[in-house]
């Protein structure tokens, strides 16, 4: 029995790994969004324990370890991609009908668009996490 791992056997088992990682991504979005809301709802129901100062800062540290890891998520899609390219790159060649799927989309519109849907997200994230942090001051007062 032959136990190497061949190009196919990485490419397929990274792509897995891609796959698994964007889907964790929407679920921590999901998440973050879930727990905001739940835990927001709670506090405006429970007025005794919403006047504690520190219960209004959970939300702020939620978001802010769902916005890790989703970055961390994403940071290792890229990497992951980078080496896919690079099998792409041996299997392949220079082939301009069949280049793969990851330098297909570098060199495509799929890029930019891909880079776009990265930077908006990071920018919802900041701007989820500041308005919560707002709104955990502005309950202090």
């Amino acid at each position: 029995m032959d136990s190497k791992l061949t190009h196919v056997d990485q490419y397929k088992m990274l792509r897995e790994e891609i796959m698994q990682s964007i889907r964790e991504i929407g679920r921590l979005e999901v998440a973050g969004a879930i727990a905001a809301g739940g835990i927001y709802t709670w506090l405006l129901t429970h007025k005794d324990a919403a006047n504690s100062h520190l219960a209004w800062f959970i939300v702020p540290w939620v978001l802010i370890f769902c916005g890790i890891k989703v970055l961390d998520l994403t940071l290792r899609i890229q990497v992951i991609a980078g080496y896919l390219q690079r099998i792409e790159d041996a299997s392949f060649g220079q082939d301009p009908n069949l280049p793969g799927w990851e330098r297909y989309k570098t060199n495509t519109r799929q890029y930019q668009y891909d880079m776009a849907v990265v930077i908006l997200a990071a920018v919802f994230w900041v701007i989820s996490v500041g308005a919560s942090i707002v709104i955990a001051f502005w309950q202090r007062s």
